[in-house]
């Protein structure tokens, strides 16, 4: 069949990593993928979801898939949570409820299902909305505040990666910051990364996520890599590499990892999505 030919999509898996779910750009289709990487599915793309533009899924516990769309009609862009059935049927258009001012008005770019509870995350200006599937409110986290950063400093930043562990701990990065972050529910900020050329430095970071045994995996968009960390933060390998072979990347920018440690990594260029088998030593 040979490679989607995706630009930067999201990928969202389901509790047991069985399917792989791809999102492209706001296009208005879902495909769904099997773990050998064939296509199994495809939803959205004949109109049976209204006039939207996907850009970010999660699939819940019982196998139904959310997702984060926004409009297309009347000018105005409001996003908004739509829930729909294993092979795509809509099934309801959740209704967020109870959300503060100061959460209300976010434009999110990133969705990610943990625990019963959706977090939707606006990169640019660094605000987490975290709610019920049912849409009601449950917290929030201004980054900005959190990190103590000027509105300057926010203006000239965002965040390119976003996801949650398996603590609930949230896992970002800033790339003008040439630094990865994890966030406590409790706001406990620990962070990690130095820009440089060498192994193990930042070079433009995009893309982070967490695996079961605690390792952090960030992805360079400039470096064409993904380098690995431990739980301390200690630089463990890389790999990746720019090129058009087996194994290389081209513009990685988002990952995701699955419960038998497989690691999915989304490319520009028109490259899709490279799958690597990790092993520890």
């Amino acid at each position: 069949m040979g490679i989607v030919p995706y630009d930067g999509a999201n990928v969202f898996l389901d509790k047991d990593g069985r399917d792989i779910f791809t999102v492209s750009g706001g296009e208005q289709t879902v495909q769904i993928f099997n773990g050998s990487g064939m296509q199994v599915f495809s939803f959205g793309d004949d109109g049976s979801l209204g006039n939207i533009n996907i850009y970010d899924g999660a699939v819940d516990d019982d196998g139904n898939i959310i997702l984060l769309a926004y409009a297309n009609a009347g000018g105005a862009r409001k996003y908004m949570l739509l829930l729909c059935d294993y092979r795509g049927g809509l099934k309801a258009k959740v209704e967020l409820a109870g959300v503060p001012a100061e959460f209300s008005g976010i434009t999110p770019g990133r969705l990610v299902y943990k625990d019963g509870r959706l977090y939707l995350a606006d990169m640019n200006s660094l605000k987490v909305l975290v709610v019920k599937e049912d849409g009601s409110y449950i917290t929030g986290y201004d980054i900005q505040s959190v990190l103590k950063l000027s509105d300057k400093e926010v203006a000239g930043s965002g965040m390119a990666g976003f996801s949650v562990d398996k603590d609930g701990d949230l896992l970002f990065t800033i790339p003008v910051l040439f630094t990865a972050y994890r966030l406590t529910p409790e706001l406990k900020v620990s962070s990690f990364g130095k820009p440089g050329g060498k192994q193990g430095k930042f070079g433009v970071i995009g893309g982070i996520a967490s695996d079961g045994n605690g390792f952090y995996y960030v992805v360079d968009t400039l470096k064409c890599n993904v380098m690995v960390f431990d739980s301390n933060y200690e630089f463990q390998a890389e790999f990746g590499g720019f090129g058009y072979g087996t194994g290389d990347l081209i513009a990685p920018r988002g990952i995701a990892i699955d419960k038998s440690g497989r690691v999915y990594v989304s490319q520009g260029g028109n490259r899709g999505v490279s799958v690597y088998g990790v092993t520890y030593n």
